[in-house]
C-alpha cells in the first residue's frame, strides 16, 4: 500500500496516518480509504490504502480514486447558497418564492433560504413513488418539490431535509444567478475552479465511473413505512450500496447526497473554510461570513423529527463540533458535513485545520471505540500538536 507524496506533506504525520489506514484495512474496518488534511494553506496529509472494492482482485486505491460522499455533498451545496449570499444575489431572509414563484404553492410563500439552511423549511418530504426517472430531469424534480404542501409551518420545528435540501438550494441558486447556471456548473465555476479543484463531481459519465470505489457494508438500516426518515427518503433513492453502486444513480443529479470526489478535493474545499474563506490567495468568503456559518441555529436542544436526536446545526447549513462528534473536535465552532456510511469533511477555524475522509465501506451506528474517523482525527491532531 502506497501513500502519495505531494509537496508540502509532513513526512512524520503522513507516515503515521498511512500506518493507521493500513491497519484499518488489515483489520477489515475499512476496504478502501483516502484521507487528506490541510493545516493553514499547506496540504500536510494525502494518504490512501486498500482496494476500490471488496473483491480480492479489485484494483488498489490511488490518489485518483473517487468515492461517493453522500451528505458530505450537502456542505458543497451549502457553499453554493453561501456564495450567492456573498455576492449579494440571494437574501437568506427573503421568501424563496420571490426568486422561484412556483415554490410558493400550497402555503410555502414564507419559506426562506434561512429556513432551508437550518432544516426548518417544512419541506423535507418527497412523494413515496419518486423514482430515478423523476430525478433524471432537473425541472421535473424541482417541479415536484414546488408542488409539495408544507409538512409543518416554516421555522416551526427541525425536520432534516435529507434530499430536498439539494434541489431547493440548487434551484434557488439557479434562479438568482444572472447567468442561470445549473448547480453543477455554478459549483464548478464559482467554488471548484477558483480553488484549483478538478476531482469533485455531482454526476458521473462512463469515464469517471471507472474511477469510483464500489460501496459495501451498511447504509441506513431498513426503514419501515412509518419511519419519519421514509418521509424524506423514497425507497427508490435509499442510501444503500445496492442503489448507489448503479450507473443509473451515478448519472442522476441528487445534489444533497450524490457527490463524488477524492479526499484531496474535499479537504481543499474545507481548507478554504478553515482559513476563514481564503486559500492560496483566492477569497470566496469574508471571515465574517465564515463566522456566521458557524453560528448555532435556534433551539439546538430540539429533537429533530427525522434524525431522532438533537442536531447541532448552524445558521449556515453545517453541522457543528462538540461532544456529540469527537472525531472532528470538541469545540462548537468546527464546521463539518457528515455522509451516511462515514464519509466526512471538517474545518477547524481556530487552528486552520481541515480534514477529509472518504471510503467505500459504509458503516452505521459506530461508537467512539469503533469509529475509524475518531482514530484518524486524533492521529492528525496529535501529529500537529492541536488539542481535541
Amino acid at each position: 500500500m502506497t501513500a502519495t507524496h505531494s509537496s508540502g506533506v509532513l513526512p512524520d504525520l503522513q507516515r503515521s496516518v498511512q500506518t493507521l489506514l493500513d491497519r484499518l484495512v488489515r483489520e477489515g474496518r475499512e476496504i478502501g480509504i483516502q484521507v487528506a488534511a490541510y493545516h493553514g494553506p499547506r496540504k500536510v496529509v494525502d494518504a490512501f490504502a486498500g482496494r476500490v472494492g471488496e473483491q480480492a482482485d479489485a484494483a488498489a486505491v490511488s490518489h485518483e480514486t473517487l468515492f461517493p460522499l453522500f451528505s458530505v455533498a450537502k456542505g458543497v451545496v451549502t457553499l453554493a447558497a453561501q456564495r450567492q449570499m456573498e455576492l449579494g444575489a440571494l437574501d437568506p431572509d427573503a421568501p424563496i418564492a420571490s426568486y422561484w414563484p412556483e415554490f410558493g404553492a400550497n402555503g410555502k410563500g414564507r419559506v426562506t433560504m434561512r429556513h432551508v439552511l437550518t432544516h426548518r423549511s417544512g419541506v423535507p418530504q418527497l412523494p413515496r413513488e419518486t423514482s430515478l426517472d423523476d430525478i433524471k430531469d432537473w425541472d421535473r424534480i424541482v417541479g415536484i418539490i414546488a408542488a409539495q404542501p408544507l409538512l409543518h409551518a416554516a421555522g416551526e420545528k427541525s425536520f432534516y431535509q435529507a434530499m430536498t435540501y439539494g434541489w431547493m438550494i440548487g434551484e434557488a441558486v439557479r434562479r438568482t444567478d444572472p447567468r442561470h447556471r445549473p448547480l453543477e456548473t455554478f459549483v464548478r465555476e464559482e467554488i471548484c475552479a477558483p480553488l484549483g479543484i478538478d476531482a469533485f463531481f455531482f454526476t458521473l459519465d462512463d469515464t469517471l465511473r471507472k474511477r469510483v470505489g464500489t460501496l459495501s457494508g451498511l447504509g441506513y438500516p431498513p426503514l419501515p413505512d412509518t419511519s419519519p426518515m421514509r418521509i424524506g427518503m423514497p425507497p427508490a433513492l435509499d442510501l444503500t450500496p445496492a442503489i448507489f453502486n448503479t450507473a443509473t444513480m451515478q448519472s442522476r443529479l441528487n445534489p444533497a447526497v450524490g457527490g463524488y470526489a477524492n479526499a484531496a478535493s474535499v479537504a481543499r474545499i474545507f481548507a478554504m473554510l478553515a482559513n476563514h474563506g481564503t486559500l492560496d490567495g483566492v477569497r470566496l468568503f469574508s471571515p465574517k461570513s465564515v463566522e456566521r456559518m458557524a453560528q448555532l441555529r435556534p433551539n439546538p436542544e430540539e429533537v429533530d423529527a427525522y434524525l431522532g436526536h438533537a442536531t447541532p446545526l448552524s445558521y449556515g447549513g453545517f453541522w457543528l463540533g462538540g461532544p456529540q462528534k469527537p472525531s472532528v473536535g470538541s469545540r462548537a465552532n468546527i464546521l463539518f458535513s457528515l455522509g451516511t456510511g462515514g464519509s466526512l469533511g471538517w474545518a477547524d477555524t481556530d487552528y486552520e485545520l481541515a480534514v477529509a475522509i472518504v471510503h467505500n465501506k459504509m458503516y452505521y451506528g459506530q461508537t467512539p471505540a469503533t469509529d475509524p474517523a475518531l482514530a484518524i482525527g486524533k492521529c492528525i491532531r496529535a501529529g500537529l500538536g492541536i488539542p481535541d
